[in-house]
Order: C-alpha cells, then sequence, then structure tokens
C-alpha cells in the first residue's frame, strides 16, 4: 500500500539503480568506496535510509555508477534453487548435489541438517575434502 501511495521517487545524483540480490561479493577496496561515497553525500544516505530493500541495491548501485562499473560481474556464486516457484528456495538435499557440484557456486542455499544431512557431509568429504 506504501508503494501506491507514496510518490515516486529519483534517486539523487542522477544514479542508475541496480542490483537484486543482497548476495553479492566485493573487495575490501570496493567497501571502502561505498563507506565513503555514502558519507559524502548525505542526501544518498538518506535516500537509502528510508527505501525498502535497500541492502538489494545500494552497493551494486554505487559501484555501478562509479569507476569500478567495468569490474563488476554478473554473478552472485551462491547455488539457490527456485524451481519450486515458492517464496523461499528450494531445500537442498543429497539429490542435487550433483547439481551444485557441477556449479561454479562457492556457496549454496539452502540446507536443513533435520531433513537431510548427509548432503552437507558429501560436500565437506567430496568438495571441501574434510
Amino acid at each position: 500500500y506504501v508503494n501506491k501511495l507514496m510518490p515516486l521517487r529519483k534517486m539523487p545524483g542522477g544514479l542508475i539503480g541496480v542490483g537484486r540480490s543482497q548476495w553479492f561479493i566485493f573487495t575490501p577496496e570496493h567497501a571502502a568506496f561505498c563507506i565513503t561515497a555514502l558519507e559524502k553525500q548525505p542526501l544518498l544516505q538518506k535516500f537509502f535510509t528510508y527505501t525498502w530493500g535497500s541492502d538489494e541495491f545500494v552497493f551494486q548501485t554505487l559501484l555501478y555508477n562509479s569507476i569500478y562499473k567495468e569490474n563488476m560481474v554478473n554473478e552472485n556464486y551462491r547455488y539457490i534453487d527456485w524451481s519450486e516457484g515458492n517464496p523461499n528456495p528450494k531445500t537442498l538435499k543429497i539429490t542435487d548435489f550433483t547439481l551444485i557440484a557441477e556449479s561454479n557456486a562457492f556457496f549454496a542455499r539452502k540446507f536443513d541438517q533435520d531433513m537431510d544431512p548427509i548432503v552437507l557431509d558429501e560436500i565437506d568429504k567430496r568438495l571441501l575434502g574434510r
């Protein structure tokens, strides 16, 4: 309801908003850049403070509109299976192990130790060598 009642807001400084997931990887240099950018631009900081879900685009937007744009890669390196069409991702099981192993992901979501502890043991043993 809030989105329908409130006027459309424009991002300060003519920035182009980008992002989708709060899961991302960036360097300490990029983190320092983002912190400095927000500290130097109080209007931008206020915009993100009063924006729903800003964790899904604040850092990506700052980096996209900077000298770091060319270094950005549209890949969060997480294996997440949304194939069931639910609001939450599929809980991964041992039957998903091959797909997880063949992905280029560094992380995976989501697991449930009570539902299938074997998949985590296999990841430890076969992928991490533990």
